[in-house]
């Protein structure tokens, strides 16, 4: 059957919606109930997520993450996904919007510069032998700290993602 991604702008302006198996991400004026533009295109199923900001709309597909400006909705940087299949990548950012967590690979979440794409981590996710855990839950904690894998829907990572940041700063690697 079909199933559905949607995601809601922060300031509940617009609403972004993906559907399984289908591709393609509408976004919709929430207000007139209206399509906003052209259906935004993927290669396959796309998951939809906005930045706390409101200011970027990113869309995991199974080739990769593109990110979208809101003003205008014009196409950005593009993050790869590798080795991942055709399901859809769900993404996280943090409450002040400045990372955010993809799956780039099976058992590999990176941590993204929304601003420009780069990437300024990446994460080893432990997954079962044999598991391809390329779409798992992804969430950073409230106060932005830490961030939730929940990988294969049975085991879950807590990366302190502020300690890493600690220990790189400590070596002038910090982002």
């Amino acid at each position: 059957g079909n199933s559905g991604y949607a995601a809601i702008s922060p300031d509940n302006r617009w609403l972004a919606t993906g559907s399984w198996p289908q591709p393609g991400v509408n976004v919709w004026d929430v207000r007139t109930g209206e399509q906003v533009g052209n259906t935004l295109p993927t290669s396959n199923s796309g998951h939809p997520t906005f930045s706390p900001d409101g200011r970027w709309l990113v869309i995991g597909s199974g080739d990769g993450y593109q990110f979208y400006h809101t003003d205008g909705w014009k196409p950005a940087h593009r993050v790869p996904r590798t080795d991942c299949g055709h399901f859809p990548g769900p993404a996280a950012f943090t409450p002040d919007g400045k990372t955010a967590a993809v799956w780039t690979r099976p058992g590999q979440v990176s941590l993204i510069d929304p601003a420009d794409g780069s990437e300024l981590a990446v994460l080893p996710v432990t997954a079962r032998s044999d598991s391809i855990d390329t779409q798992g839950e992804l969430r950073f904690t409230p106060d932005g700290r830490k961030l939730v894998v929940v990988a294969d829907a049975r085991r879950i990572q807590v990366w302190n993602v502020a300690a890493l940041r600690e220990q790189l700063a400590a070596v002038d690697l910090d982002w």
